[in-house]
Order: C-alpha cells, then sequence, then structure tokens
C-alpha cells in the first residue's frame, strides 16, 4: 500500500491502493479503479470535477465527505464515510453500496440521489429541495431519529432507530457496517440470569434460567418486481398461450396489486392447458430458528386447478408441497396477504421456492411482494465459579454444594453474535436443609 500526504495525490485515477494521510482536497476529476481501495485518514473536500468509483472497488474517508460535484458508485462499488456526508450540489448515482456513520445531509435545491443498490446510514437523514429515489429491493437503513426524505421510492425504507430493530436484506452489508462501528447484530439485545430460589442449603436445587435475548427477524428475500427483470425464474411444462406462462403486468383500474405497483400473473382462461412456475432465487436458512413465507395474492378459483407453493431442498431435483389454494384469495383490487409456515425447512444451506400454476382454461393466479424472513436460532451455554457445572439448556437446573456463579451466554447463530450475563447461588454451609427440600 502506498501512502500520500496530506493534499497532494501521485494524479487522480488510482488503479492500486493508496493511503492519503489527513486532509484531502480534490479539485479535479477522482477515479478509484481496478479494484482498488483509496482511504483518506482526514476529511474529504470536492470541489472540481467528479468521483468514480469503479467496480470492485473502495473509497473510504475516515473523516467526513463535503462534495458540490457528482458522485458515481458502479456495481460492486463501496464508498464508506467514516463521520458525515454533506451535498451540497451535484448528483449521487449509487449502483454500489454507501455506508455512512454518522449524518447524510443533502442541501442542494437541484442535487438528486438515485440509489440502486443499498445504503447504511448511522445518524440522521435528512433532504433539503433535492430529490432521492430507489428501485426496487433495494434498501436504506437509517438509524438516525430526524430523518426527513422525500423522492420517490420503489426500495424499502427502514428507520431502524437502533441496531435491534434492523431487518436487513443485505446481510454482509449490515456486518460490515456493524464492523466499522464496533457494533454487532446483538449490540440492542439483553439478556438476564435468575436463579430461583438464590439461597439454598448444600445439595438442594436451583431453578436457573436465561431471558430476554430476542434476535430481531431478518429479510433472507424481498422482491416486488417492480423492475423489468429480477432474479427470479419463470418456466412451464405446458404453455397453451403467451398469457398463460408467468409474465409481469403493471397495476391498472381493472387489477391492482396490494402496493398498485407491477405484479406476476398466469392467465389461464381461453388458453387451455397451463402448467407454469415462478422460481425463487436460492435462499440460505442456516442458522435460523424459524422462517416464513408471505406474499400478496388474488387466485381466481374456477375448480379444477391447482395453485401450490412448492419448497426444494435438494438443488430442484425434488419438490415438496406446502400449501395449496381451493378457493378464490384476494381479488381484483384487493390482493390478499397470505403466509406460509416454512419452520420445517430451517437449516438449510440451499432453499428454493416456486409458484405453480396447473390449469385448464380456468382463470388467473396474481402474485406480488413476496418476503421471506426468519427468526435466528439461539444456543445457550451455562458454566460455574467454581467450575464443575455445564449446560446447553436454556433453563438447567443445578444442587450447589458451595456458593456459586453461573454465567450464562447466548448465541445468535445467524449474525455470529452473543451476550452473557451472570447470577450467584448462595448456599447455606451450616444447616442442612430438610429431607424433602432437596427435591422440591
Amino acid at each position: 500500500m502506498f501512502v500520500l500526504g496530506s493534499g497532494f495525490a501521485l494524479g487522480q485515477t488510482y488503479s492500486s491502493d493508496y493511503t492519503i494521510s489527513g486532509d484531502y482536497t480534490t479539485v479535479n476529476p477522482l477515479v478509484v479503479q481496478n479494484g482498488a481501495t483509496l482511504t483518506i485518514t482526514g476529511n474529504l473536500t470536492a470541489s472540481g470535477g467528479s468521483i468514480d468509483i469503479k467496480s470492485g472497488s473502495t473509497l473510504i474517508v475516515e473523516g467526513s465527505l463535503s462534495s458540490n460535484i457528482d458522485i458515481n458508485i458502479f456495481s460492486g462499488a463501496q464508498l464508506i464515510v467514516y463521520t458525515n456526508v454533506d451535498v451540497h450540489g451535484g448528483n449521487i448515482v449509487s449502483h454500489g453500496d454507501i455506508i455512512v456513520l454518522g449524518n447524510f445531509n443533502m442541501t442542494s435545491s437541484s442535487g438528486t440521489l438515485k440509489n440502486n443498490a443499498n445504503m447504511i446510514v448511522g445518524g440522521d437523514f435528512t433532504f433539503g429541495n433535492g430529490s432521492f429515489s430507489t428501485h426496487d429491493n433495494q434498501q436504506v437503513y437509517l438509524f438516525g431519529n430526524n430523518n426527513t426524505y422525500p423522492g420517490y421510492m420503489d426500495g424499502t425504507f427502514n428507520n431502524a432507530g437502533n441496531l435491534g430493530n434492523l431487518h436487513d436484506n443485505n446481510i454482509d452489508l449490515y456486518k460490515q457496517y456493524l464492523a466499522l462501528t464496533g457494533a454487532t447484530a446483538c449490540s440492542g439485545l439483553t439478556l438476564t440470569a435468575t436463579a430461583t430460589p438464590t439461597t439454598v442449603y448444600s445439595g438442594s436445587y436451583t431453578q436457573l434460567k436465561a431471558d430476554g435475548f430476542t434476535p430481531s427477524t431478518v429479510t433472507l428475500l424481498d422482491e416486488g418486481f417492480n423492475l423489468a427483470t429480477n432474479k427470479w425464474s419463470v418456466y412451464s411444462t405446458n404453455k397453451a398461450g403467451y398469457y398463460s406462462e408467468w409474465s409481469l403486468w403493471n397495476s391498472s383500474s381493472t387489477i391492482q396489486s396490494n402496493d398498485n405497483s407491477q405484479f406476476y400473473l398466469s392467465y389461464s382462461s381461453y388458453y387451455g392447458a397451463t402448467t407454469t412456475f415462478l422460481q425463487s432465487p436460492e435462499i440460505n436458512t442456516q442458522n435460523l430458528g424459524s422462517l416464513s413465507l408471505e406474499f400478496y395474492q388474488y387466485f381466481r378459483h374456477a375448480g379444477g386447478e391447482i395453485a401450490a407453493i412448492q419448497v426444494s431442498t435438494d438443488n430442484r431435483l425434488t419438490w415438496q408441497t406446502v400449501q395449496t389454494y381451493s378457493s378464490t384469495m384476494g381479488g381484483l383490487t384487493n390482493f390478499q396477504k397470505s403466509t406460509v409456515d416454512l419452520d420445517s425447512y430451517v437449516g438449510n444451506a440451499s432453499l428454493y421456492i416456486r409458484f405453480k400454476y396447473d390449469a385448464w382454461d380456468d382463470y388467473y393466479w396474481a402474485i406480488d411482494n413476496v418476503k421471506v424472513t426468519g427468526i435466528p436460532d439461539v444456543q445457550y451455554s451455562w458454566t460455574s465459579s467454581p467450575v464443575g457445572f455445564t449446560s446447553s439448556d436454556q433453563n438447567p437446573t443445578d444442587n450447589p454444594a458451595q456458593t456459586t456463579t453461573y454465567t450464562v451466554t447466548a448465541t445468535d447463530l445467524f449474525n455470529s453474535c452473543s451476550k452473557s450475563a451472570n447470577v450467584t447461588v448462595n448456599v447455606n454451609p451450616d444447616t442442612e436443609a430438610p429431607f424433602f427440600s432437596k427435591f422440591s
């Protein structure tokens, strides 16, 4: 890694890793490319040219970023700012990731922020008269308390407030953010250890209990189908007509999804035999304790058709039906929210979900806003001082022979973080307990 002095650059294009010590002002185009990482240990003032962070490259600003120029973040690139971002002019177009540990302020009256990837802001997110847009399946996570944003958003805004409330669609980005802040996914959680009773006779039992450690729900898949393309697959074994296969439709006065947006629909009426599948991308459900599928639908039932939800855990070699519908669900302008319990399918490195519509000149099935969520699995571990007692139960019992401090560690296996708590049980050494108390 090459280290440059404050305010000095060996040209404005960086194709390998560089560190600029102290504050830096750029008046010419600044380009980071070829997978390089440019680190500025102070503040970055961008007042001329533009900033281009090319695919696979990273710009790290350990101070603040003040800009009145265009900033372009290409696919697979990252902009990381350790304190605040102040945008006084220019536009930001991001196809990569943005992590801001402090506040993000856009005071320009004409500037725009177009976020086509994912963004995390640790502080407040505020706009003046500029415009903001996100796109389908993109996530913006805001931890500040004073967030204001106008604009058009097909993606999702998560006013997280604190780490414990984050619903994460981009697990790796979230973990990177936490590492930068020195926090973990468990930072917003609590754990308490209690014992009943806390004073016992030697040889008598006490009931230990771990409580309060409840990891937040994580979002593994969140698809609104609002773009021209997505990561879902469509295929058919019977396709009597063009509209009989799953295809994207726009909401209209005739039919509209729950958020009046684009959705998938298979239309079998007048088209004869139809067997068509709408299949999710691969989902990893390891280290989860529960799993749920949620979506909105309008299924117009005719009589003999099959509307089924199936899952595969063997890379699509075989499929298991987990839900079928045999009556009309929802309406033309009133898509119905439906949920399917998938707890039986946690612990799989590869899970696929598909919607199977098997019909013969029947009506139609429409699907929108599909979400798969889970709650992390929790592992408990008890130890004691003096040593001698261990347990993996959440609420074990013990009969200590002397005063003992018990420590329990609860681990969120999905996010790989933990909390610990302890409780002391005093043992009365002078008087032996009545015979019956040893078994109470």
